[in-house]
């Protein structure tokens, strides 16, 4: 990740499991400290679903494979960044699996992933992705349709949709978000 401002949420994911201690690195390999240099939360549907109000929580523990987040980091420290993996298990996906939240249309349904490969990915769903330099207060969820885009490795995105999303090898213009 390579943030312009400490004063700013970004949009993060990875392919692999991060530990929030000692995966977080500064570019000369320092790692970062969870909860001084950044705070971490991922998208939670079902707390959406049932509050109508965001869908953020805390991460404790690992920021997960393929989850969407918000990083934020603390004034003054580094704003590139490098993940380390929890582990080095990574598995190929040629799908990703929408869970179902009850609630009212607005709300429900709202499922925050991310490109769960080492590679760019086609998929079959129109998606919002989270542009904290775009709109009212510098930020705005932009849509994208998905037949024009290649998603960049941890891309993270929503869709409100249920079942799953199908991933093949990418052929589109790259999105970087």
């Amino acid at each position: 990740l390579d943030a312009t401002s400490a004063n700013q949420w970004y949009m993060i994911s990875a392919p692999f499991n991060v530990n929030l201690n000692g995966g977080f690195l500064q570019t000369n390999g320092t790692p970062m400290v969870f909860g001084t240099d950044f705070d971490l939360f991922e998208y939670d549907g079902a707390k959406r679903a049932n509050t109508g109000v965001t869908g953020w929580k805390r991460v404790s523990g690992q920021m997960k494979a393929g989850t969407a987040c918000l990083i934020g980091f603390n004034e003054g420290q580094a704003t590139t960044i490098r993940l380390k993996a929890a582990n080095a298990t990574l598995a190929e996906k040629a799908s990703i699996a929408l869970k179902a939240y009850s609630g009212d249309a607005k709300n429900q349904n709202w499922n925050g992933v991310a490109n769960p490969n080492l590679h760019y990915v086609n998929i079959n769903k129109d998606v919002q992705i989270y542009n904290n330099e775009e709109g009212e207060n510098g930020r705005k969820y932009l849509p994208y349709t998905s037949s024009a885009y290649s998603f960049v490795v941890g891309t993270a995105f929503f869709v409100q949709e249920t079942g799953s999303i199908s991933l093949s090898a990418a052929t589109n213009e790259l999105l970087r978000a």
